[in-house]
């Protein structure tokens, strides 16, 4: 699974970093928002967001390519909120166990392969 993850604590990039390579994903990750848009491209299976500035860097995103699965990490979040998104955003509320997002993640693997 090819993931592009946004982390803006390089701390938790490392934990990150660690476990998707003891899973071996192939993942790419940005510090912020621009460094996010300058290291999408169309060929990711996930981008993993961080509160940041979501909404606008999601929209972003999507202008590019609209079908992405997005998996949102955030402390507030709004489960109404776009719900026409439902078919490929995933909501993750922070904190959360890192468990938690890696079962979402092989889930998703698992319906790629099949």
């Amino acid at each position: 699974m090819k993931l592009l993850v946004l982390e803006q604590n390089e701390l938790v990039s490392k934990i990150y970093k660690k476990i998707f390579e003891e899973k071996k994903y192939d993942a790419d990750y940005a510090r912020n928002d621009l460094e996010c848009l300058e290291r999408f491209d169309k060929n990711y299976d996930y981008v993993v967001l961080e509160n940041s500035n979501l909404g606008t860097l999601e929209q972003k995103i999507r202008k590019i390519k609209p079908d992405q699965k997005i998996l949102s990490l955030s402390q507030y979040i709004n489960s109404e909120c776009a719900p026409e998104l439902k078919e490929t955003r995933e909501l993750i509320e922070k904190p959360f166990a890192v468990l938690t997002m890696i079962s979402r993640l092989e889930l998703e693997c698992t319906n790629l392969h099949n």
